[in-house]
């Protein structure tokens, strides 16, 4: 299946390009479509502009739905599923939800606005995420923020970075900040420690950066392209 959020969840045969099946409509979001198992049931996550949505993976028929709208239908990000736990998180301060998929109901286990993605995904590591809390127009006050994942509680939060995003490579936070700079830093819930940092790229940089064969890929909102190699330890 080649699964698309676009105003409907719509599936597609990948080879053919045949449409199997689409859902109602809804408010388009940004983000992707998550497949996932749950007690041997192939199930599908997406969160749109409405909220989030469980579909059956073989005819899009809803399971489940709860509300959570963004103020400017922005949410852009795509839920982060564990077993029957869901995460998902938006700007604008709307904060960030784990809800618990239970009986064909979605049950808030918490909520906050510790953690606001606007448009970059958290990224979960050994039981914490990694993410930017905060919204790209107000860059200066975001904070690159690591949360536990079970219980919403905060690790530590670092500022300087922007609005920016980041992978995880070999146990390391690979972070490319909104105004350029790529830094290595551990991958710990201990506290933020910075590796090493080097100038990368000039300008609004938003886009997460690729690591391929110990080179890291980086582009910026004009569309330059640059490539560096990491340190070994990261590769």
């Amino acid at each position: 299946q080649l699964l698309l959020e676009c105003g409907r969840v719509v599936s597609f045969n990948w080879k053919t390009g045949q449409k199997l099946w689409q859902s109602p409509r809804h408010r388009a979001g940004y983000g992707s479509v998550r497949p996932f198992e749950l007690k041997g049931k192939k199930l599908l996550a997406s969160l749109d502009c409405e909220g989030l949505r469980i579909s059956q993976s073989n005819d899009g028929s809803e399971v489940a739905f709860s509300p959570w709208p963004s103020p400017f239908g922005t949410n852009s990000t795509t839920p982060i599923v564990v077993k029957d736990r869901i995460f998902v998180s938006t700007g604008y301060n709307v904060g960030s939800v784990m809800f618990r998929l239970t009986n064909g109901r979605l049950e808030q286990q918490y909520s906050h606005r510790n953690m606001r993605n606007h448009f970059n995904n958290s990224i979960l590591y050994k039981g914490n995420l990694y993410g930017f809390d905060g919204n790209s127009n107000l860059g200066r006050v975001v904070r690159l923020t690591c949360m536990d994942f079970e219980t919403g509680e905060i690790n530590w939060k670092q500022a300087g970075l922007g609005c920016g995003a980041l992978i995880i490579a070999n146990g390391h936070l690979l972070i490319l900040s909104d105004r350029g700079d790529l830094v290595l830093a551990d991958a710990s819930p201990d506290g933020f420690k910075e590796i090493a940092r080097s100038k990368f790229l000039k300008g609004r940089c938003w886009t997460a950066p690729v690591l391929l064969n110990g080179q890291v890929y980086g582009r910026n909102a004009e569309g330059r392209t640059v490539c560096c190699v990491l340190p070994k330890q990261a590769s």
